[in-house]
């Protein structure tokens, strides 16, 4: 709750994942996805202020995603 327009999102490293794909959107399950290298990712463009945003990880080995993570959900401040 309340985060900030560039929040920095980040995970637990998986087993054998090469990159990851984060899922990030204001829709419930997210549609808008980003190729990661590492474990945390930060918008290059600010989010908008008082929407709510949902993101997921899905874990890559090579081009085999594997199982996704939880959804989890968080505000950002402003309006």
């Amino acid at each position: 709750m309340g985060q900030s327009t560039t929040p920095t999102l980040s995970w637990q490293t998986a087993a054998g994942a090469t990159s990851y794909t984060l899922y990030l959107d204001t829709v419930n399950p997210p549609v808008q996805h980003y190729a990661v290298s590492g474990t945390s990712y930060t918008p290059g463009t600010a989010l908008q202020g008082g929407e709510q945003f949902y993101w997921y990880v899905v874990a890559n080995n090579g081009i085999v995603p594997g199982p996704a993570s939880s959804t989890w959900t968080f505000w950002v401040t402003g309006a």
